[in-house]
């Protein structure tokens, strides 16, 4: 009887996962979030989940949270999949149970705690690379410079830093933190830098990485010879040694994967910790490999989305 009975929930379970009805709210006019809601969109294909779209609404030009709450909460979907700030915080707070990505600051927005926990209903798919794929590159780029300073903002970026700390030894690195209130600590920490550390590996953090910011670190990158690690192929151009990235539209592919476990499982979302994407581009500038004396194996620069400089 106890058989009969764990095999109807099961199969009743099972129906209400195939006739699940997925929201899929984005701004539709960036075309990168446009392409990372195609291919979540593909990856559901076939399946019998719905896709229902959900307007984004902007009032005076600027994104209207409340009126996309609004709009999840009267849809009547059971999950939803959001890409970009607005759209998720509209998420959040209509309680319906789902996934964003393309949040930079996710935790300043409330969405996961410093330890990369949801708050709340969504679960996600962060943008900052993970530290094992950039540092498998790195051991055969950097040689003996092991010492790597990262400068961060705790309530931002505690959760990845903590990331690049436990996975650091595995790779014979060592991590320097470097943690900063407010951008006008920047400049002075980054100079302390001098002596201590072999490079400097960036995060996506708006408070030590906005423009002039930036512009200081690259300075005192090249005048010093400390090589800095970026996250954009921007800064590569701009003279970072190598930049790790996410494959932006591979972003919907995962999410799409981490949200069907999540409808699968019989935890709650909220005990689903975020990821760290899985497919990885790297820009290199060569001119900057050659000012510093580093050999970049051919089987890296092979590899590379990207290359500056001869």
């Amino acid at each position: 009887m106890k058989k009969s009975i764990f095999f109807l929930f099961s199969f009743i379970f099972t129906l209400d996962l195939m006739s699940a009805t997925v929201g899929v709210l984005s701004d539709e006019k960036i075309p990168v979030y446009k392409n990372i809601v195609t291919n979540f969109i593909s990856e559901i294909k076939g399946t019998d989940t719905k896709v229902k779209m959900i307007n984004f609404v902007r009032t005076d030009n600027k994104s209207d949270k409340a009126a996309m709450t609004k709009n999840i909460k009267s849809s009547g979907v059971d999950y939803i999949f959001t890409v970009g700030l607005p759209a998720s915080e509209a998420a959040g707070e209509s309680n319906v149970p789902g996934v964003f990505t393309m949040v930079v600051d996710p935790v300043k927005a409330d969405l996961i705690s410093k330890d990369g926990m949801p708050r709340g209903n969504l679960t996600g798919v962060l943008v900052n690379v993970s530290p094992k794929a950039q540092f498998m590159r790195l051991k055969s780029i950097m040689g003996e410079r092991t010492k790597a300073g990262v400068i961060y903002q705790p309530a931002i970026s505690a959760f990845i830093v903590t990331e690049y700390t436990k996975t650091s030894t595995d790779y014979g690195f060592q991590i320097c933190e470097v943690p900063v209130s407010c951008k006008e600590e920047v400049a002075p920490e980054v100079e302390k830098l001098k002596g201590r550390v072999d490079f400097i590996l960036s995060v996506v953090d708006n408070v030590v990485y906005n423009a002039q910011c930036v512009e200081f670190i690259l300075r005192f990158s090249i005048s010093n010879k400390i090589p800095l690690i970026g996250f954009s192929p921007n800064q590569t151009k701009a003279g970072a040694l190598i930049s790790f990235y996410c494959d932006y539209p591979k972003l919907g592919n995962q999410s799409a994967k981490l949200l069907a476990r999540a409808m699968s499982s019989s935890s709650d979302i909220a005990m689903i910790p975020v990821e760290l994407p899985d497919d990885v581009n790297y820009a290199i500038n060569l001119n900057i490999a050659k000012l510093f004396r580093i050999d970049i194996p051919d089987s890296v620069l092979s590899q590379a989305s990207e290359t500056y400089g001869s």
